[in-house]
């Protein structure tokens, strides 16, 4: 699963955002940081598991099963 490489605070991050629907408001006020911060890091994190995503796929291109 690529949740599982992703570094501890940004997988916890995306489960809350994601998994338990939290709010960037209701994240920032418990992480202790600003609500565009929060937006940043879930970003950062989106696009974290999208890159090891297609890693895996083009590192899947050309292999016979």
């Amino acid at each position: 699963m690529h949740l599982a490489r992703l570094p501890e605070d940004k997988r916890r991050l995306i489960m809350l955002a994601y998994l338990r629907d939290r709010s960037r408001h209701d994240l920032s006020i418990r992480l202790g940081i600003p609500a565009n911060t929060v937006k940043t890091h879930l970003r950062r994190a989106v696009l974290e598991i999208r890159a090891t995503m297609f890693a895996s796929i083009d590192a899947g291109i050309g292999k016979v099963a």
